[in-house]
């Protein structure tokens, strides 16, 4: 929580510079930037005879440390110095190179400056204008975090032997060295020294008691570092309060912020207190940065507020503030600043349980994290061990965990040590090899437990030891320790309150405790309104993954009772997690927005494996664009931006009971609702009709997964076997419906336990299929998936024979030939009402976001749609790139799609896998078509599989002719495929099962 500031030196050194360097006199006296820069290269000019001497150095590095130059000034007067070619050679390039890298370039100006003072400098002969290069280069170094240069510095100039105003701010220097490398015990002393020092400056005192404060609480003495703060406080409130530089200004305010954090540890009683006082002395401090232009300190500051939004759940605040620092970040080069910012985002989205972000984070921190902090490298590393064990990846976890534990344990760091010792447990649990067995793992954690440590790492730890207490069947010890988690300790992220309830239920359960049912209800009503407070993008897929491990227990043991009403109480609460499920945040993105998306994803896709630059740089633009309603300026300051709305939205939603209601009265005679639920690996389906609610068992979980799996296998390897075994499996997923009447229509709503076979094929397999059919993404229509059908008559088709893309990944995919066939085969299935054809290069992505195609009534897209089960966040439809010279092709972003407000009534996408994405329990696959539906067509038609480029011309001219007669878009797909069933070429599901319709809602 500590800013890295630069120190003003010219505060200090000017009196003595008058007296003893008569050209940097004017400098230090002129009111002007612009005439101090003057002086300085009058100075240059008059010192180009000798191009290493001392002075020479000085008022280049003068300059450079004042940062007053613009390009245009450095670009003129570098022109017109009178300097030799060996100085031309050593100077301009290194202020020529700070306007493009400032970071390297002042590295390189200390390391010149370094070197040009060791090598003609010595203390015995030093003169006036040496001492001040002294000051100055060890001040660099320091700035450039080269720690061991700057103390040898000291160490050949020490303080002692400076001039007069010189001594106390090397000192000070000597005592930020210490600081920085946690050697706190000698930077209290050098800064109590200073405080204590009567004739010193207000200024220097000032500066010392604000890090003398900061270095008490970096070593936990907590009292001490407030009494510390509280006199600097004083001393800016008072009569010279107004000398003081906005720098150390800015500092007090960020390190009374540290204070606030810290008594939020100690007493978690008044914690809320506490960490709204220090969210609101950072906002003072990020106030003064931006006031002052001051990017290293604002991009602190933001990393800063956005710790502090996270452990106060204001997760859509935190990311607010992340994505400010990461864009500050890109102009401002500092490998130590970039190492600390991406320890702080990772920190954030693994609270969030983002833990795929957080691993891309925390290998950009160690890449650039110093080599002299071995002990922020272990964390580091124990951090990506967990995050790669909790994303599903062991390989590379072992020898993070064994560095991790063997950097961290060797300290006296409880908090760092309790990181190593969880990390390790998980590791345990997984298989991987441990440092030490896991029962002395355990053992040591438990003794960690009860010390001072951040309230998160203790939820986790004592989490961490009730899972092994109940794993072992020791209930009455894992409830032991749940039970001594305070209220405030359990409810410190979403995630975590959520895991510390489910193993709670899980030991009432086991003990067969009364209380179950009350604590079940208790903990829904929970779940219920943390999913209120957020929107679909900011569920996690840890967080979703922990709420499903839940309702599967609980939904369990409500379909134990299996009475009417505890079915309907089952149902509501079904159709209600159903609705908040799909809800994501609406944003507009504009076609600039739409451009970035796309170019980024292909981008990733021409690049297979990225580097992890490019990652983070996709991760960050992708942020910045899915969460652009809440990041809507950048202009804005921090005083506009204080507060930023919460991640949930005004929407009404449905109560249990209003749930049910609505679906019942929505339904006809012989029409029912499916709604499927997994419980202890078997499926059971809730069916509702208008006046019941019945519970049904299925088959296992397993046996029905085998069977789709078989099913997919044969259809795809062309077996003769298809066609029996997509009924086999039908029979099982749809026995409830069997038994009722043939004449009935099936509705089937939210998340199928089976995702890799077309419902549509599976109940046109059966041998007396309902009258009707239809899948839903939603099961009640609420503000969220509200009717916005286009009144529009245009029929639109895309289509795209080849991608004009000159190199990459999108250049290799194959040519679609029947592509223009397809088109004109559906102009003739409308014939002689006209379409709206877009063929090759017309079949833009301009063309696709267009106004024409997104109100249109019909949307067809024959085109190239990429889909990798190894990689299934990388999913897009492949058009040609609109441009002057109409070459290139995109990959379009699922993301750009769902927020540009697609409104048709029917959207066909006629290519490979456009049903097939990531998959989220409960939300089903984060598909192209599922993009389509959330964005507002209100029915498409996808694949589930590659399809044949003939074939699937011939079933989408099977489908339009159905349309054109008359028939709904569910009756005009059975058409379609019976019409197919009867081509002796494409009789064969391989060519006509991977359809589905799916409808927005009932």
């Amino acid at each position: 929580m500590k800013a890295i500031l630069r120190l003003t030196l010219w505060i200090f050194i000017s009196c003595w510079v008058v007296a003893h360097a008569t050209a940097c006199s004017d400098a230090i006296d002129a009111q002007s930037d612009e005439t101090r820069d003057a002086v300085r290269w009058q100075f240059i000019e008059a010192h180009s005879g000798t191009s290493n001497s001392p002075a020479l150095v000085l008022s280049v590095v003068q300059l450079y440390v004042a940062q007053a130059v613009d390009n245009s000034t450095c670009a003129e007067k570098g022109n017109s110095i009178s300097l030799d070619a060996q100085q031309h050679a050593l100077w301009l390039p290194i202020l020529q190179h700070y306007l493009a890298d400032p970071f390297s370039a002042e590295k390189d100006l200390a390391n010149t400056a370094y070197s040009t003072l060791t090598e003609t400098v010595s203390l015995a002969s030093m003169s006036p204008s040496e001492a001040v290069l002294a000051a100055i280069t060890a001040e660099l170094l320091f700035n450039t975090y080269q720690f061991e240069l700057a103390t040898d510095v000291l160490t050949r100039f020490p303080p002692s032997s400076m001039p007069q105003a010189l001594g106390p701010v090397m000192t000070l220097l000597k005592g930020k060295i210490y600081l920085r490398q946690r050697e706190n015990t000698e930077a209290i002393e050098i800064f109590k020294s200073l405080v204590n020092d009567d004739s010193l400056s207000v200024v220097v005192q000032f500066k010392a008691g604000v890090l003398l404060g900061e270095a008490y609480l970096d070593d936990n003495q907590v009292n001490a570092g407030r009494l510390a703060l509280s006199n600097s406080e004083a001393l800016l409130e008072g009569p010279d309060g107004h000398l003081l530089a906005n720098d150390d200004v800015i500092t007090l305010y960020d390190n009374v912020g540290f204070l606030y954090i810290k008594l939020a540890q100690q007493t978690p009683e008044t914690a809320d207190y506490n960490l709204s006082e220090a969210l609101r002395y950072e906002r003072k401090a990020l106030a003064a940065a931006e006031k002052d232009n001051n990017i290293k300190q604002q991009i602190t500051i933001h990393s800063n507020i956005a710790w502090l939004q996270s452990r106060r759940q204001d997760f859509n605040a935190s990311q607010y503030h992340l994505l400010t620092l990461l864009v500050l970040l890109q102009s401002h080069e500092d490998p130590d600043l970039e190492a600390f910012t991406y320890q702080n985002v990772s920190t954030v989205y693994f609270r969030l349980g983002e833990y795929n972000k957080a691993a891309a984070y925390l290998h950009g921190a160690i890449e650039r994290v110093a080599d002299n902090a071995p002990k922020v490298k272990a964390e580091l590393q124990c951090r990506l061990a967990q995050s790669l064990m909790r994303s599903g990846v062991t390989t590379s976890a072992a020898p993070l965990v064994r560095a991790c534990y063997e950097g961290l344990m060797t300290g006296t760091v409880y908090e760092k040590q309790a990181i190593a010792l969880v990390a390790s447990l998980e590791a345990a649990d997984l298989g991987i090899a441990t440092p030490v067995a896991a029962d002395a793992l355990t053992e040591q954690l438990k003794q960690l437990v009860n010390e001072d440590i951040d309230v998160s790492l203790k939820t986790e730890a004592v989490l961490k030891l009730a899972d092994i207490a109940y794993q072992r069947g020791a209930t009455n010890e894992a409830s032991d320790w749940l039970a001594s988690l305070s209220d405030e300790q359990v409810q410190v992220t979403s995630l975590l309150a959520v895991k510390v309830r489910k193993r709670q239920y899980e030991i009432l359960l086991k003990r067969g405790d009364v209380e179950s049912d009350a604590y079940a209800e208790a903990t829904h009503a929970m779940i219920i309104s943390q999913l209120r407070a957020m929107s679909g993008n900011d569920m996690s897929a840890a967080w979703r993954h922990s709420v499903n491990d839940f309702y599967t227990l609980w939904l369990a043991q409500l379909m134990k009772k299996n009475t009417p009403a505890s079915n309907a109480y089952l149902a509501g609460n079904l159709l209600l997690l159903n609705e908040l499920n799909i809800r994501q945040q609406p944003f507009s993105l504009d076609a600039t927005r739409q451009q970035r998306l796309n170019a980024l994803n292909t981008q990733r896709f021409d690049s297979g494996v990225a580097p992890l630059a490019v990652r983070l740089q996709q991760l960050l633009e992708v942020d910045l664009l899915r969460h652009a309603s809440m990041y809507a300026s950048k202009t804005q300051t921090s005083e506009q931006v204080n507060e930023v709305t919460a991640g949930g939205t005004s929407q009404t939603l449905c109560d249990i009971q209003d749930c049910l209601a609505q679906v019942q009265a929505s339904l006809g005679a012989g029409e029912r609702v499916v709604l499927y639920v997994p419980a202890e690996q078997h499926i059971r389906a809730v069916v509702i009709s208008a006046d019941t609610v019945t519970l049904h068992a299925i088959a296992p979980l397993q046996t029905l997964v085998a069977l789709a799996e078989e099913a997919a296998l044969s259809v795809m390897q062309r077996r003769q076997d298809a066609e029996r075994r997509l009924q086999t499996l039908a029979e099982q997923l749809f026995a409830p419906m069997l038994t009722e009447d043939s004449a009935s229509t099936w509705i089937v709503a939210g998340h199928v336990p089976v995702n890799t076979v077309s419902l549509n094929a599976l109940v046109a397999s059966l041998p007396s299929p309902p009258a009707a059919f239809k899948r839903v993404m939603s099961s009640t229509r609420t503000v969220q998936n509200q009717n916005m059908a286009s009144d529009s008559a245009v029929i639109r088709v895309l289509a795209t024979q080849q991608i004009n893309a000159q190199s990459g990944e999108l250049a290799a995919l194959d040519a679609l030939p029947w592509a223009k066939v397809e088109a004109e085969q559906i102009q003739a299935a409308f014939a002689p009402q006209p379409i709206d054809v877009l063929l090759n290069n017309a079949a833009t992505d301009e063309a696709l976001f267009s106004e024409d195609t997104r109100q249109a009534n019909i949307l067809h897209i024959a085109a190239h749609n990429i889909y990798d089960p190894t990689e299934p966040d990388v999913v897009g439809l492949a058009l040609n790139q609109a441009s002057a010279n109409g070459t290139g092709g995109t990959l379009i972003d699922i993301r750009a799609i769902e927020h540009s407000g697609f409104a048709n009534n029917l959207v066909f996408l006629n290519a490979c896998d456009t049903a097939n994405g990531r998959d989220f329990d409960g939300v089903g696959s984060l598909s192209l078509a599922r993009a389509f539906l959330q964005s507002g067509a209100q029915t498409v038609v996808a694949t589930k599989w590659p399809i044949v480029d003939r074939a699937s011309g011939m079933f989408a001219a099977h489908f339009y002719r159905a349309i054109q007669s008359g028939s709904n878009a569910e009756q005009a797909l059975n058409l379609a495929i019976a019409g197919m069933q009867s081509s002796r070429r494409y009789k064969h599901p391989y060519y006509w099962a991977g359809y589905e319709l799916t409808q927005r809602h009932l």
